[in-house]
C-alpha cells in the first residue's frame, strides 16, 4: 500500500524522491478508520484526493522537463499542510516545489544579493506608487552598499505560487493583495520569497517613506540580538488588553469591505512598531514566511501587520529585543522620528503597570 500510494503522489522514472514525505502523510491520512471519525474521514479523504492529483500533475510535468507551466500547487496541499504545520519535512518539501515553479526569478534574485552578506533591507511599498518604492530602494542602495535592499509589492493578478523579480529595480513582486488591508500578506509573502531565494537571510522591514538606514547601527544590533538569542527587535507599542488595539486604523485607507469593518480580532499586548521598522533574524524569517503555506486564511484574516508577525514571532519563535532608544536602530523615517520626538501611540510602562496591579 505504501508503495502504491508514492506512486499516486507522483513518484517518476527519474528517480526523484522528494515526494516521499508527501506520500507518507497522505497514506497516514487515508488509513484514518475510527468509526465516529467518519464525517471527518469523508472530508479528509478529499482533501487528500485533491493533494495527489496535483502533486502527480506536478511530478508529470517536471519529468518532462516543463518547469513554466501554471500549476496552482498550494490550492490543494494548503489544507493538509494546515493538519501539519510542525512537520518541517512537509514544509520543506513544498518550500522545494515553489523553488521550481520561480526558478527563473529566484535566480534572478539570488544572483542580485551575491557580495552582499546575509541581510537585506526589504523596503515595502505598493504598485500605485511605485516610484517613490523606487526612488527610496535606489537612495538606501547609493548611501550604503554593505546589505542588499530589495523593494516588495503585491499583484492579485498573479498566480497563486508565482513570484517575479524585476532585476532593474530590485522589486519582488508577489502573488496576494497590494492594498493597506493586504500588507500582513505581503510581509509574509515577502519573507517567504527572501527564505526560497536565499536561505538564513536577516530582514530588516521597512517602508516606502524611509529616508536613510544606518548599517553600523543595524549591525551592531544584530550582534547584540544573537549574544541575547533574540530572534526579532523593535520599538514597542503596549495595551493593557489585547482588545484596546485600535480597531478602525484601516478604516478610510482600505479596499472593499475592508473600507467600512472595523477589525474584530485580538493581537499580543505588546508589539513592534511596523512604521518605525524592526528587524527579523533567519529562524523568523523562515517562521513568519511558512504561515504563506500552512496557515494563510489566518494570515488573510490579519490586517494589522506589525500586531500579526510580533504574534507569529512571539509565540512560535522565540524571544523579541525591545528597542527603547529607538535612534540606536538607526532608522529614520516619519514614524520613527515621531517617536524619538517623544510622541508615541503607548509605550511599555503601560504594560508593566498593568501588572503590577
Amino acid at each position: 500500500m505504501g508503495k502504491r500510494c508514492n506512486k499516486g503522489v507522483g513518484q517518476t522514472k527519474s528517480g526523484d524522491e522528494s515526494l516521499k514525505r508527501w506520500g507518507e502523510v497522505l497514506e497516514g491520512i487515508n488509513i484514518h478508520k475510527k468509526p465516529d471519525y467518519q464525517n471527518k474521514k469523508r472530508v479528509l479523504a478529499r482533501l487528500t484526493a485533491r493533494a495527489r492529483r496535483r502533486l502527480w500533475a506536478f511530478a508529470i510535468l517536471k519529468s518532462l522537463g516543463i518547469h513554466g507551466h501554471n500549476l496552482n500547487l498550494l490550492q490543494s496541499l494548503r489544507p493538509v499542510l494546515a493538519l501539519y504545520p510542525t512537520d518541517k519535512e512537509l514544509v520543506n518539501e513544498t518550500r522545494k516545489y515553489l523553488r521550481r515553479l520561480n526558478r527563473k526569478s529566484l535566480e534572478k534574485f539570488r544572483n542580485s544579493l551575491k557580495g552582499k552578506g546575509n541581510l537585506i533591507i526589504m523596503v515595502v511599498g505598493c504598485i500605485k506608487n511605485e516610484k517613490q518604492l523606487r526612488n527610496t530602494i535606489g537612495r538606501i542602495r547609493q548611501a550604503q552598499t554593505k546589505f542588499s535592499v530589495v523593494g516588495i509589492v503585491g499583484s492579485k493578478n498573479k498566480a497563486d505560487w508565482k513570484i517575479k523579480y524585476d532585476n532593474k529595480y530590485g522589486i519582488l513582486q508577489l502573488p496576494c493583495s497590494d492594498g493597506y488591508e493586504g500588507l500582513t500578506e505581503k510581509i509574509i509573502w515577502g519573507c517567504l520569497a527572501i527564505e526560497l531565494g536565499k536561505g538564513g537571510t536577516t530582514v530588516v522591514k521597512v517602508d516606502e517613506d524611509t529616508k536613510s538606514i544606518d548599517s553600523r547601527k543595524i549591525e551592531t544590533l544584530r550582534n547584540q540580538m544573537i549574544l541575547e538569542g533574540a530572534k526579532a527587535a523593535g520599538s514597542p507599542i503596549s495595551v493593557e488588553t489585547p482588545l484596546q488595539i485600535d480597531r478602525g486604523w484601516h478604516l478610510g485607507k482600505s479596499k472593499g469591505k475592508s473600507n467600512w469593518q472595523p477589525y474584530e480580532g485580538i493581537g499580543p499586548k505588546i508589539w513592534m512598531s511596523g512604521g518605525a521598522g524592526y528587524l527579523l533574524m533567519p529562524e523568523a524569517v523562515q517562521t513568519v514566511g511558512d504561515f504563506a503555506l500552512h496557515s494563510w486564511q489566518f494570515v488573510k484574516s490579519q490586517i494589522y501587520e506589525d500586531l500579526t508577525i510580533s504574534w507569529i514571532v512571539d509565540s512560535c519563535c522565540g524571544k523579541i529585543h525591545w528597542i527603547e532608544q529607538l535612534e540606536k536602530m538607526g532608522i529614520e523615517n516619519e514614524r520613527s522620528r515621531d517617536i524619538m520626538e517623544g510622541s508615541t501611540y503607548h509605550n511599555p510602562e503601560d504594560l508593566k503597570e498593568d501588572k503590577r496591579k
